[in-house]
């Protein structure tokens, strides 16, 4: 990974994993979502994951989209972790135009 071009970038960020790790407790290690944390979001909300994720990420974003009380799925068909904004922007605009 050092040689990678983003190694600085993700070096920049490593502050922030100790934070990162403790909003998200045991779900990073692949703990169930905890349903009394979750479901007390009550605004609309639109949970998303690209085309290409793995079945462990799709699984993470229907398990969450589960136990909030208003959620909507979206894909980014095509798309890589770093996404093209103009495949985002259908998908926001039609959760927020819904």
């Amino acid at each position: 990974m050092r040689a990678s071009p983003m190694w600085p970038a993700m070096t920049a960020l490593a502050h922030t994993l100790p934070y990162d790790l403790r909003v998200m407790g045991d779900t990073v290690l692949g703990g169930s979502l905890p349903a009394d944390r979750w479901s007390k979001v009550t605004i609309p909300t639109v949970v998303m994951y690209r085309g290409d994720s793995p079945a462990w990420q799709r699984n993470a974003v229907r398990a969450l989209a589960d136990v909030l009380s208003d959620a909507r799925i979206g894909v980014l068909e095509g798309q890589t972790h770093g996404f093209a904004p103009e495949v985002m922007a259908p998908v926001l605009e039609a959760f927020l135009t819904a």
